[in-house]
C-alpha cells in the first residue's frame, strides 16, 4: 500500500535535513530521503560559521565539531600573508559524513522518517478528490505528498523532473577540487601549521574569482581550490599548484591526492526555484555565495524557509501559493546579499595582485571578511565600510608603495 505524507524532502543535506526537522516540528507528516547510503562523505572544505549554526538553532556536539575557527590568514600566491584573529568564534569546521549524519538524526528526533540508500527515480502527480498530489517513485516504493522540497544538490534529479530547470548555463557555474590529507598522529598541531584555529584563504593566479583554502580538521587538513566554471579546465593543476604551496609551506612531504570536483551553483542570478508545490533549496536552487564559495548558511536557511512556507500552505489547505510565496520570500532574504557578493567577486576579479596589496596595506580590512562569516547582511556593511573608510584605505596603499607602511606577513587581532 502507498503511504501518504504530507512532505517529502529529497536529498539529506543540510538543506534536506533542516526541511524535513522543522517541517516535522510544524506538525506535518515527512518522508526524507536520499539515494546515498549515510555515513556518506562530500567534497566540502567542512566550514560551518556562526551565521549558520545561528540558522540551525541548537549546538554542535564536540563529536561533531573538528576545531572552532577563531580567524582568517589571507595568503598570497608568494607566501606573504596576513592573519586576523579575532575575539568571536567565526565557526567551526566538521566533516560532512559526522555532520551532515547529525542534522538527519535532529529530523528523525522532530519526527520525519528518513531512509538513506534510497534514490529518487520519478515524480509525477495525482489529481483526485482530496487535490492533487506527487506520486514520488523511489528506489525502495512509492510514495504520495502534497508538497516536495528538493535539496538533491546542483545535480539533482528533482528540478528536471518537475521543469524547474533542465541544466545550468555554464555562466552560473563555479567549479572546485578538493582532497583531506590524514597526518600521522605522533604530529603536532605546530607541524602543520602554527595556528590551526585560522581559516587559511589563499590567493591562486591566474584563475579568476579563486579562493584556495587550507581548513584544519583532527589528524589533518582539507585542501581545496574554487573557481569560475570557464577555468574549470586549468582547476586541476591550478590545485596541484596550491597543494604543492600548502605542504611545502609546512615542511610536509606528501604526494597530491587525487581531488574531487564539485559543481557550484552560484546565487545573485533570478532564476525559477519552485514551481507547484515543488520548492528547491540549497544547491539545487544554486544558492552558493558568489564570492566566498560558501553554501552551508544558504542551505539551511532555505531548507527551513522552504518547511515554514509548506507549513503555512498546510494549515490553510492551499498549495497554489507556495511557489510565489517561497520564491518572494527568497527574493527578499537572499538574493541581494548574493548580487553584492557576485558584484564583490567581480570587482575583485584576480585578488593576488592589487587587491592582497590593499589588504596588506591595510590589515583590518580582513575583518571585513570575518563578519562575512559571523552574521547575515555583511556584504551591505562590507561595501559601506570600504566607502567611508576608502581615502584612508587609499592614502596607506599608496604610503605602502612608497615604502613609509611596512608590508609582509602580519597578524592582527580584535
Amino acid at each position: 500500500m502507498m503511504r501518504d505524507y504530507d512532505v517529502v524532502v529529497v536529498g539529506a543535506g543540510p538543506a534536506g535535513s533542516t526541511a524535513a526537522r522543522v517541517a516535522a516540528e510544524r506538525g506535518l507528516d515527512v518522508l526524507l530521503i536520499d539515494k546515498a547510503r549515510f555515513p556518506r562523505n562530500k567534497p566540502c572544505a567542512g566550514g560551518v560559521t556562526t551565521k549558520a549554526l545561528n540558522e540551525l538553532g541548537f549546538d554542535l556536539p564536540g563529536s561533531v565539531v573538528e576545531r572552532d575557527i577563531m580567524g582568517i590568514r589571507l595568503v598570497s600566491s608568494g607566501g606573504r600573508s596576513v592573519s586576523a584573529r579575532d575575539s568571536r568564534r567565526l565557526g567551526v569546521t566538521v566533516r560532512r559524513a559526522t555532520f551532515d549524519g547529525f542534522l538527519a538524526k535532529k529530523a528523525v528526533e522532530a519526527g520525519a522518517c528518513f531512509l538513506d540508500d534510497t534514490p529518487l527515480i520519478d515524480l509525477g502527480t495525482e489529481t483526485g478528490g482530496r487535490g492533487e498530489r506527487y506520486l514520488v517513485t523511489t528506489s525502495r516504493g512509492r510514495f504520495r505528498a502534497k508538497a516536495i522540497v528538493g535539496a538533491d544538490g546542483a545535480c539533482g534529479r528533482t528540478a528536471r523532473l518537475v521543469g524547474i530547470r533542465r541544466r545550468w548555463c555554464r555562466w552560473e557555474l563555479g567549479a572546485s577540487v578538493s582532497a583531506e590529507v590524514d597526518l600521522p598522529p605522533d604530529l603536532s598541531p605546530d607541524a602543520v601549521g602554527s595556528e590551526p584555529d585560522l581559516i587559511e584563504l589563499h590567493l591562486v593566479p591566474p584563475l579568476r574569482a579563486a579562493f584556495g583554502w587550507a581548513f584544519h580538521r583532527k589528524g589533518g587538513l582539507h585542501i581545496g581550490i574554487g573557481a569560475t566554471a570557464f577555468d574549470a579546465p586549468r582547476i586541476g593543476e591550478a590545485f596541484r599548484g596550491h597543494f604543492r604551496r600548502v605542504a611545502q609551506a609546512r615542511g610536509l612531504e606528501v604526494p597530491c591526492p587525487r581531488g574531487r570536483g564539485h559543481v557550484l551553483p552560484t546565487g545573485g542570478i533570478r532564476r525559477p526555484v519552485a514551481r507547484g508545490g515543488v520548492l528547491l533549496a540549497g544547491d539545487a536552487a544554486g544558492f552558493v555565495d558568489p564570492f566566498s564559495g560558501e553554501g552551508i548558511y544558504n542551505a539551511i536557511r532555505s531548507g527551513r524557509t522552504a518547511a515554514e512556507v509548506i507549513a503555512d500552505a498546510a494549515s490553510s489547505g492551499d498549495f497554489s501559493r507556495a511557489a510565489p510565496v517561497y520564491m518572494h520570500r527568497c527574493r527578499q532574504e537572499l538574493l541581494r546579499e548574493f548580487r553584492l557578493s557576485m558584484l564583490l567577486a567581480a570587482m575583485l576579479g584576480r585578488k593576488d595582485g592589487l587587491p592582497f596589496a590593499m589588504v596588506e596595506a591595510n590589515p583590518d580590512l580582513v575583518f571585513l571578511l570575518a563578519d562575512i562569516l559571523y552574521e547575515p547582511g555583511s556584504y551591505r556593511r562590507l561595501f559601506l565600510a570600504s566607502l567611508v573608510r576608502s581615502p584612508r584605505i587609499v592614502a596607506r596603499f599608496l604610503m605602502a608603495r612608497l615604502g613609509l607602511v611596512p608590508t609582509g606577513s602580519v597578524r592582527i587581532s580584535r
